[in-house]
């Protein structure tokens, strides 16, 4: 979803450009082309706005999903071993790599070893 109304806005810079070199009968700069590509991103951001304001206060935009908060805020949890050992940045306790890998716990490092000898 985001990456097509960036595409769209970037497309639109260029229809911009195409018809500004076709009036001027020149190429434009490299400077100017990012003024155009910045003018067109601000008027994007000023057409959204009063909608962002208008859908805020009614709860349209929810939290973020405990997994993702479990990476920002310390005391969040996420119920899952590995989510929350990534978030508070310590290592995972050998039961959970037994509950969530199980056997392959012990055929992991035979494959490595196989792997190595190759």
């Amino acid at each position: 979803k985001d990456d097509f109304e960036r595409e769209q806005m970037l497309e639109l810079a260029e229809v911009l450009r195409r018809r500004k070199e076709a009036k001027d009968k020149q190429p434009i700069t490299f400077a100017e082309m990012t003024k155009l590509r910045v003018t067109v991103f601000a008027g994007f951001a000023l057409a959204c706005a009063p909608v962002v304001i208008l859908l805020y206060p009614t709860g349209y935009f929810g939290p973020l999903s405990s997994r993702v908060r479990g990476l920002f805020v310390k005391h969040t949890r996420t119920g899952n071993p590995l989510v929350d050992s990534v978030a508070e940045h310590q290592p995972a306790s050998q039961q959970a790599y037994w509950q969530y890998l199980h056997f392959m716990c012990y055929c992991a490092p035979v494959g490595m070893a196989f792997i190595a000898g190759r």
